[in-house]
């Protein structure tokens, strides 16, 4: 874990949640493009407005919020030294807080902290929330949301055409200019969607969200279009991260992907889908939660007689728990889960048994797909036919060099005759992604176990679900870049 400077708060607090007289009340997170949406854009315009103001080493500004999820490595060398965002960001002071750099999903000195990619985000969100309402004066703010899976255009306010503090030029450009998500990607959206509507255990499900629907709307957002990266103080291409082209744009880089005020929308998606998900099925366990130890450190905003000031707030396991549990907020598609309802969601499938496992050490690249054969050896038939209670899980270890760009999309029992890029393939034989959205600026390379629930494809599927083939094929992204299959596992989970 990484340690830093003292923080820079009126005092450290010791206390889950925000006030009491806050937690009482319900905000409501509207879309975008509604009339209620519009109205909260129109407060996050005029509080981020303020908040770029306010100088880096302040807790409470738009960089340092930007900062708390990642920063740019220090060994990036003089661009960022220079860069007038925040001068104080130097070698000799790589970093002024211990609450910069704590995004749950990205840790690279110790065991994979992804377990707490859903939890850790929703608390991020409701504490810039907090901020945004009080600096806004708008009472009634909640962070909308961008629901691209219907909503293709991304909204206004964040195109270059308003050019308000909500615009960002480092994105994609055909975004920039009002223009809707591509139909390649829109059908990648409705493949991403439809899968994690057919995952029932929490692991599973962050781990597709993850490293799926949202790795890719990072990426797509950013676009390679060579735009100029304010945070990195320069255009990150090839030269930078291999697989960038003429250059990703802000969202598009771990380290500068929280400085875009898209970001917050984006991540408003993504919180509403785990929300989504927890009407009918478990939330994350406390053993799961403890299982990797990860801090929950953030800032709650305090009112002075002319001014604002913060305090810091950490978070114990239990109380992380807790708090993600019983949330303040709600979403206008759906009411808010209360607690009554949480307990009749399905329980937890939490056993698992080992059916068969291989390390085939298969490479996968641009033309140059890779096909398993898996032999479960036991009867699988009568466990399909009740799968509310036990699924099948295929777990695929996967391994990056080169370059850390692009989708490597795994089917179950794709026929030959089949093209994967088919709408036949994304709807009937797509199970997941292989895709790593990581912060690596030196390409060391890097593993993930990549977990995807497979019953209902075994369901549909006319084929044997105790021997099939398992097809992973690099269908979007550049050229170059490599992943190697390691080790490749099924399991049922009871």
């Amino acid at each position: 874990m990484k340690k830093g400077l003292s923080m820079i708060a009126a005092g450290l607090l010791s206390i889950t949640g925000l006030e009491q007289a806050e937690a009482q009340q319900t905000y409501t997170r509207y879309e975008a493009h509604t009339p209620q949406g519009q109205e909260a854009l129109a407060s996050m315009r005029k509080a981020i407005t303020v908040l770029k103001e306010r100088g880096c080493k302040d807790p409470i500004s738009w960089y340092y919020q930007g900062a708390m999820h990642w920063t740019p490595d220090v060994s990036f060398g003089t661009y960022l030294e220079q860069n007038p965002l925040c001068p104080s960001y130097t070698k000799s002071s790589p970093a002024l807080s211990a609450g910069w750099e704590n995004c749950a999903s990205h840790n690279s000195t110790g065991p994979s902290s992804d377990i707490h990619f859903l939890p850790w985000h929703r608390m991020f969100l409701i504490y810039f929330e907090s901020i945004i309402r009080e600096v806004s004066g708008d009472s009634k703010f909640a962070i909308p949301y961008w629901n691209y899976g219907s909503n293709y255009i991304m909204p206004k306010e964040f195109q270059a055409a308003d050019g308000g503090s909500l615009y960002e030029e480092s994105r994609r450009i055909s975004l920039n200019k009002g223009k809707p998500i591509d139909d390649v990607a829109k059908a990648r959206i409705s493949a991403y969607l439809r899968q994690l509507n057919q995952i029932h255990d929490y692991e599973t499900f962050n781990d597709q969200l993850n490293q799926g629907l949202h790795g890719f709307m990072h990426v797509y957002i950013g676009g390679q279009d060579g735009t100029f990266n304010p945070i990195y103080n320069t255009v990150v291409n090839d030269e930078y991260d291999p697989g960038c082209g003429k250059g990703c744009g802000m969202m598009a880089e771990v380290p500068s992907a929280g400085f875009d005020p898209i970001f917050w929308l984006h991540h408003s998606n993504v919180d509403r889908l785990y929300q989504n998900y927890l009407v009918d099925n478990a939330n994350i366990t406390l053993a799961q939660l403890e299982s990797v130890q990860w801090p929950y450190n953030f800032f709650k905003i305090e009112k002075t007689s002319n001014d604002f000031t913060s305090a810091e707030v950490k978070f114990s396991m239990p109380e992380v728990l807790a708090d993600i549990s019983s949330i303040n907020y709600q979403y206008d598609e759906r009411p808010k889960l209360k607690a009554a309802e949480a307990a009749k969601a399905k329980a937890p499938l939490l056993h698992e048994s080992v059916l068969v496992s291989t390390k085939p050490e298969i490479e996968v690249k641009h033309n140059n797909p890779a096909k398993l054969h898996i032999n479960a050896r036991t009867a699988l038939k009568p466990m399909l036919l009740e799968t509310s209670k036990s699924r099948l899980i295929l777990e695929v270890t996967a391994s990056y060099k080169e370059s850390s760009k692009g989708h490597y999309d795994v089917f179950v029992g794709l026929p030959a005759d089949i093209e994967p890029t088919s709408k036949q393939a994304m709807e009937n034989y797509f199970v997941g992604t292989i895709s790593f959205f990581v912060n690596d600026p030196q390409v060391k390379g890097g593993t993930h176990t990549f977990r995807y629930d497979i019953t209902d494809e075994l369901v549909a599927a006319k084929i044997d679900s105790e021997s099939f083939d398992i097809s992973v094929v690099k269908t979007y992204g550049p050229e170059k870049g490599v992943v190697t299959i390691e080790k490749v596992t099924l399991q049922t989970l009871k």
